[in-house]
């Protein structure tokens, strides 16, 4: 081709030794469409090949005919999509590196993902890409019946339209919240004749994500909006203060020795800052908490009427009954716990646990005791989801577990 061609293609399932073959097969193939276009076959890389099109209408048009077909020799069809080339590594990257945390199940969890991407997904080649690499590197694939895309920053949507069926053809529900693409009615009509159901509200979302639970602290699932994992209950020494005549008193936050942790990792260190700012300067949290896909949520054990805890009962969500009562983004959960803890989070941790999902993906789980404003004490068990996938730390997860110290 003489000059520069101005859009690129990914295609699917070529292995580079088949590629002279599939250049034969796509001529007839657009022979047979009556479709007359200028490309050229570029190169190949993993088991994708990259065609160069004269320009972006030409691309549409090899998608189309390449898109859900295949060869007699081979099982797989071939997924296609424009692709942006400057940006196409890091996408790759990103997304392979990601996708084993983003499926359980049924459902594939794309939600925030225009923060990893830094980039617009309606633009050209952005979008097409990530569903591209997605739904190739996807082991389930076939199986796919739900998809998230919520908080991803889709103003027009074009790539989720005519390709999603192909790429994962049982797909029923698509998750599109807190995406302006959602007030296009034109947006809605066309992805309704698709067959797939759009969730645009957030009291939709419960049964949405009904099917996707954590079965332990090591099969995490990231989302802004799943359940988080049921709170551990420390096992901890059973702490109260006997004082004059063998009357038992409510211990205080120094009647318990905090652990230590080794802040030579990372992970510790950015956890031990976070701790001492909740104690002392809460509105500088803002910054710890991922810009879009950051959920916090208080779990209250049930208490005595008369209990100071029971101040604690209304921010409380009971996953049983009251499952919509959580709070996203950094401002508003900083906001709540403003509201919750008033001047400080006053904690002892006395036990810590860490596991490493992935190089990227880590939990940390505090076990201890808080002290609120009023001179009151309760346990806590306190769960954290942290992602390093952009080189920053973010907490994606925070779940407090409240529930009222023993004193026997």
């Amino acid at each position: 081709m003489g000059e520069r061609p101005t859009a690129f293609i990914a295609v699917a399932n070529v292995k580079q030794e088949q590629q002279n073959s599939f250049e034969e097969w796509l001529t007839a193939k657009l022979g047979d469409a009556k479709v007359d276009v200028e490309y050229q076959i570029s190169q190949s890389f993993n088991d994708f090949i990259l065609i160069e099109a004269k320009d972006l209408h030409s691309a549409n048009q090899l998608v189309r005919v390449i898109n859900g077909a295949s060869m007699e020799d081979l099982s797989e069809p071939f997924l296609a999509a424009v692709i942006n080339f400057e940006k196409n590594n890091d996408i790759y990257t990103t997304i392979t590196q990601l996708i084993k945390s983003k499926v359980k199940d049924d459902l594939l969890d794309l939600s925030g993902i225009q923060s990893l991407i830094s980039t617009p997904l309606d633009l050209p080649g952005i979008g097409s890409s990530i569903l591209l690499y997605a739904a190739s590197n996807c082991s389930n694939r076939t199986e796919i019946s739900q998809i998230s895309f919520i908080k991803s920053g889709i103003t027009k949507g074009f790539f989720l339209q005519n390709v999603l069926k192909t790429y994962f053809p049982k797909l029923k529900k698509l998750a599109l919240n807190g995406n302006p693409c959602i007030n296009n009615q034109q947006f809605l009509a066309n992805m309704k004749r698709s067959k797939i159901q759009i969730i645009t509200k957030d009291e939709d979302l419960n049964e949405f994500f009904q099917d996707v639970e954590m079965k332990n602290s090591k099969a995490l699932v990231i989302s802004c909006r799943i359940v988080p994992m049921h709170p551990i209950n420390p096992n901890l020494v059973k702490l109260g203060n006997p004082r004059a005549q063998g009357r038992i008193e409510p211990p205080t936050i120094y009647d318990f020795d905090t652990c230590g942790i080794d802040v030579s990792k990372p992970i510790n260190k950015f956890m031990v800052e976070f701790m001492k700012n909740s104690w002392k300067d809460l509105p500088s949290l803002k910054s710890y908490y991922h810009p879009i896909s950051s959920v916090f949520s208080v779990l209250v054990k049930g208490c005595a009427p008369d209990s100071p805890m029971k101040r604690l009962l209304k921010y409380s969500r009971d996953v049983s009954i009251n499952t919509g009562n959580f709070i996203t983004g950094p401002s508003d959960i900083v906001s709540a716990q403003i509201e919750i803890f008033v001047k400080g989070f006053y904690a002892y941790p006395t036990r810590i646990e860490t596991y490493d999902l992935e190089d990227f993906l880590h939990t940390f789980v505090l076990h201890g005791v808080y002290q609120d404003v009023y001179g009151n004490t309760f346990m806590f068990d306190r769960s954290f989801v942290i992602s390093s996938i952009t080189g920053s730390n973010f907490i994606l997860n925070d779940e407090i577990y409240f529930h009222e110290p023993p004193l026997e």
